[in-house]
């Protein structure tokens, strides 16, 4: 099954995000199909940042890592414009006018 397969790369390679693991192959990526699990999961943006942690976006076709950048911008947009809409009463945007960070 490519899908089953494919959602526990996509685990494993996100908690390997989350705790600032290496990552350990185990099988050659489907970078399409993992593009696909993960935007039906919404997770397209954070399986970008863990492919480029983890130095994998290297492998991944320039189309299929395209895509996968164009999910993470969004995804910050849309993060920006709430927090702009809430008045810039998030921590986040305190914090990055004093020159912290979170």
């Amino acid at each position: 099954m490519i899908a089953e397969n494919t959602g526990k790369t996509l685990c494993r390679l996100l908690a390997a995000w989350i705790h600032h693991t290496p990552w350990k192959a185990e099988e050659t990526l489907d970078f399409e199909t993992l593009f696909q699990v993960a935007g039906r999961h919404l997770l397209s943006a954070a399986v970008c940042a863990a492919l480029e942690q983890t130095g994998l976006m290297e492998d991944c076709p320039p189309e299929t890592a395209k895509r996968f950048w164009e999910a993470k911008t969004k995804s910050v947009r849309k993060t920006i414009l709430m927090d702009a809409e809430r008045g810039n009463s998030s921590p986040l945007w305190k914090n990055a006018a004093s020159g912290m960070r979170p």
